[in-house]
């Protein structure tokens, strides 16, 4: 009850740990989101453009009875993908654990590691506190190691968009200007980033300098 009273009346205080809380879920489901949208890119063999963004799915040409093309769902392609992607991990009532099963085929992709792949586990259960129990965390107390998990999260997604820049969208774009120096020549760049680490980079720097200002 005392440390109840005490954040509640510590606004500074209060307001540092439901920012950081926020960052945090945030974060995670910025990573979670990003990624099955990198995959299902990668897996689909069809893409479009809707309100400027790509549309990936899963559809195979035919005829219609006129002899004209059109395309029809691939749902054998989708099949594949999802069972690979996405039925890897069971939880514990039998149901496919879409996160897990979507994290360690990023170990087999090489996206990140068996060590990155153990962070995450921790990561998502911090997520899941927050998003599930946030007042027991903020009345009593997060685990001690949550700062550095939070730190974890930052670099694992910072290394798994310069891996894939690297190897899947560098080579699928080899009209890109900056690949290739004055004469011609492909040059691997030294630094690689997406713009949403970009972006999320922005806010999380901001975010985090207001925190240490309200100190």
């Amino acid at each position: 009850m005392e440390n109840t009273l005490g954040l509640l009346n510590d606004e500074k205080r209060l307001k540092k740990e439901l920012i950081f809380a926020s960052l945090f879920v945030m974060a995670y489901e910025s990573f979670v989101s990003n990624w099955k949208e990198n995959i299902l890119g990668f897996f689909a063999n069809s893409h479009g453009f809707h309100d400027g963004k790509v549309i990936s799915s899963f559809c195979k040409p035919t005829t219609d009875s006129k002899g004209n093309m059109v395309f029809i769902p691939d749902k054998k392609a989708e099949t594949v993908y999802r069972k690979r992607v996405y039925q890897r991990i069971k939880k514990t009532d039998g149901n496919n654990d879409t996160d897990l099963s979507m994290f360690d085929f990023m170990v087999e992709f090489g996206l990140i590691d068996k060590n990155d792949y153990k962070h995450l586990i921790d990561i998502r259960k911090i997520r899941n506190l927050y998003s599930h129990e946030l007042v027991n965390v903020l009345f009593d107390k997060p685990p001690a190691n949550t700062r550095e998990l939070f730190s974890e999260l930052i670099r694992i997604r910072k290394k798994a968009s310069e891996f894939w820049i690297r190897e899947v969208e560098i080579p699928t774009s080899p009209d890109e200007e900056w690949q290739f120096n004055e004469q011609g020549k492909f040059v691997d760049p030294e630094w690689v980033a997406s713009t949403q680490d970009l972006f999320f980079d922005v806010i999380i720097t901001n975010a985090m300098k207001e925190n240490d200002e309200s100190k």
